[in-house]
C-alpha cells in the first residue's frame, strides 16, 4: 500500500493535495500544490504556489 511521510520542520500551504508522498525535512509546500504519487520533496526545498 502507498503511503504518505512528512517529517519535521515542514509547513504546507491550504488547499493542496498530497497522493502517496514523501516530504523530507524543513520543506515549503505552497498553497494550491499538488503532489502525486511517487513525488519526493528533498530537504530545504521550497515549492512555490500552484
Amino acid at each position: 500500500p502507498a503511503e504518505t511521510s512528512i517529517e519535521r520542520f515542514v509547513t504546507i500551504g491550504a488547499h493542496c493535495l498530497l497522493r502517496s508522498v514523501t516530504i523530507e525535512p524543513e520543506c515549503i509546500i505552497g498553497q494550491h500544490s499538488i503532489l502525486m504519487e511517487g513525488s519526493l520533496v528533498e530537504s530545504h526545498s521550497i515549492l512555490e504556489a500552484g
